[in-house]
């Protein structure tokens, strides 16, 4: 669980030191419902015997990062995040490879 709120705490300072200020809870919350998920896959693996996979795996967390993940996506959409240009476009590896694209098209 470390590892989840280690990412959380530093998702939440990333948007705080970027000036968009942030929602510590949905944050948190959606890296320590992912080390919570991991948890129940533990417990389910004693239980069972057998690991979550097969395509009730790929539901179980297709569900859980849908559900969880909203949190944070609405977040990012209510302090601008989404629009944002973290890197210049100099820096961004698809549009360098487009514009080379391009260049070996004319």
């Amino acid at each position: 669980m470390g590892a989840f709120v280690v990412s959380g705490v530093l998702q939440d300072l990333g948007m705080r030191g970027m000036g968009r200020g942030s929602d510590t809870l949905p944050v948190m919350g959606f890296f320590l419902a992912h080390g919570a998920g991991i948890l129940m896959e533990h417990a389910w693996k004693l239980a069972t015997g057998r690991r979550v996979g097969g395509v009730i795996g790929w539901l179980w967390v297709m569900s859980w990062c849908i559900l969880w993940g909203h949190l944070l996506v609405d977040v990012w959409a209510r302090r601008g995040l989404i629009g944002s240009v973290i890197f210049p476009d100099t820096y961004r590896p698809t549009t360098w490879f487009l514009n080379w694209i391009s260049r070996e098209n004319e």
